[in-house]
């Protein structure tokens, strides 16, 4: 599904609060808000790890980061 065209916000590495482990990330939140309806309609996506390949990137044709940024976002 692609959020973006669906009229979805997305956020990657977002923190949710866990039932015992307090604030745990998640990969992608993509959320759409009604205010008229009263209604917020969240989406929670997990990547799942793999030995052979660690990494996964997320990109976004409308979205932009600044170099300096995505190494604060991905060293860890």
């Amino acid at each position: 599904m692609d959020f973006l065209k669906q009229g979805f916000s997305i956020r990657h590495g977002d923190y949710v609060k866990g039932a015992k482990e307090g604030l745990r990330e998640v990969d992608v939140l993509a959320y759409e808000t009604s205010i008229e309806h009263r209604l917020r309609v969240c989406y929670v996506i997990e990547c799942k790890w793999s030995g052979d390949k660690p990494w996964i990137v997320f990109t976004s044709e409308t979205g932009s980061m600044a170099e300096s940024a995505c190494v604060t976002q991905t060293i860890v």
